[in-house]
């Protein structure tokens, strides 16, 4: 939850800074820039957060394979 959090509070620094930017020095793309700067820092964590879990879905579907097949030979 920690790590969730900090990446939406940067993710806020981050469209602030870029709304400001447009607004106050005239450099408009710097909005957008902003946007994807935002996407980019919370899809990494959403990814980052969730490949452990992913790793362990698998991890555990490959050892009731291999459960099941040295109980199947018996």
């Amino acid at each position: 939850m920690l790590f969730e959090d900090s990446a939406a509070i940067i993710g806020l620094l981050v469209a602030m800074t870029g709304i400001f930017r447009a607004d106050h020095a005239c450099m408009y793309w710097m909005d957008g820039a902003a946007s994807l700067i935002m996407g980019l820092i919370l899809g990494g964590t959403a990814i980052w957060l969730a490949y452990p879990q992913v790793k362990r879905v698998f991890v555990e579907a490959e050892s009731l394979k291999v459960h099941a097949a040295t109980h199947q030979r018996d």
